[in-house]
């Protein structure tokens, strides 16, 4: 509602009355407000962002409450100060269909530099707060290309010196 109070949650799938205000830092008042700031009779501007709990990050979605009251001759959406709030959490279920659909190796969350694989997006809440990292392993081309070269390789390699070792022989035969 208009004081940041939450109405009415639900946490997989069931009925909580959990303030996520107070579960969550990095600043989910502000992605509330900045959602609000949009004009109440237009539609409404969703906006975004990323929180912590302390433990995991989580991506947060937040779009004002629409009404639409009829008159014979149109019909007007109007913007409540109800906010509806989606978060979700970055875990293996997500990472692991994110990996999948965006080929991506090892994708994973962390919350410290040292940790980081080969590539990273640093996740900054909205207060401004760093939060952690999304990262993953990039293969080398080369590393694949060579998966299947290489061997390729020591195989004409191989036909090359039992070529030039029947040719040498053959030499040796003739000259005697």
């Amino acid at each position: 509602d208009d004081s940041n109070s939450a109405i009415y949650g639900m946490s997989n799938g069931n009925r909580t009355g959990e303030n996520p205000f107070e579960r969550f830092q990095g600043g989910l008042d502000d992605i509330v407000k900045r959602a609000r700031l949009s004009d109440p009779f237009q539609p409404p501007v969703p906006t975004s962002g990323y929180v912590t709990d302390g433990n995991d990050i989580h991506i947060v979605a937040a779009s004002v409450l629409t009404k639409f009251p009829v008159s014979e001759h149109s019909m007007q959406k109007i913007g409540t100060g109800f906010v509806l709030v989606y978060v979700r959490s970055f875990d293996k279920s997500l990472l692991s269909e994110l990996s999948h659909n965006y080929l991506l190796n090892d994708l994973r969350t962390v919350t410290d530099a040292e940790n980081i694989a080969t590539v990273d997006i640093p996740l900054t809440a909205d207060n401004g707060m760093p939060i952690g990292f999304l990262t993953w392993k990039i293969d080398s081309p080369a590393r694949k290309l060579m998966t299947w070269l290489l061997p390729l390789i020591v195989i004409v390699m191989f036909l090359f010196a039992a070529t030039t070792y029947v040719f040498f022989q053959r030499m040796q035969r003739t000259a005697e």
